[in-house]
């Protein structure tokens, strides 16, 4: 009756392993843009006399950091738009920068861009982009 009951306990301990190895997430893997878009654009811009925005693949930003953030989230390998827009605090004079093409580089990989930053002279910012993978492993909790 003892190894029976033991024999009974080894084979609930190995089913409930099976089991919880069994549950676990595989780790998802999402790529991640890292640039330095907020620092080389800043030291391109004349601050004093204008305000400016942003405009990546049409949508709007008011912010170097909002900029940023947008293009960390950025797929790989896709087709991209960047320029920039300056208007004069004073006058309300509105200059626009060329479109910048870039593609989104792959993981590992990395790419300098060109922007266009309109002021009270035309500067250019070289903006480095690299794509990592980044694990989102939930850790077994639920999404």
């Amino acid at each position: 009756m003892k190894k029976f009951l033991l024999s009974l306990c080894v084979l609930a301990v190995a089913g409930v392993c099976v089991f919880m190895t069994s549950c676990k997430d595989d780790d998802e893997l999402q790529t991640r843009v890292n640039s330095n878009v907020e620092t080389a654009i800043a030291a391109a811009q004349d601050d004093a006399n204008y305000d400016y925005q942003y405009v990546l693949n049409g949508q709007t930003y008011t912010s170097l950091e909002a900029l940023q953030n947008a293009i960390s989230e950025l797929p790989a390998d896709t087709q991209n738009e960047v320029y920039v827009v300056a208007t004069n605090k004073t006058t309300g004079e509105v200059k626009q920068g060329t479109t910048s093409s870039f593609t989104a580089p792959q993981p590992g990989q990395s790419t300098t861009v060109k922007i266009e930053v309109p002021g009270t002279t035309t500067t250019t910012a070289e903006v480095t982009l690299n794509t990592t993978l980044e694990s989102q492993h939930s850790g077994g909790a639920a999404k």
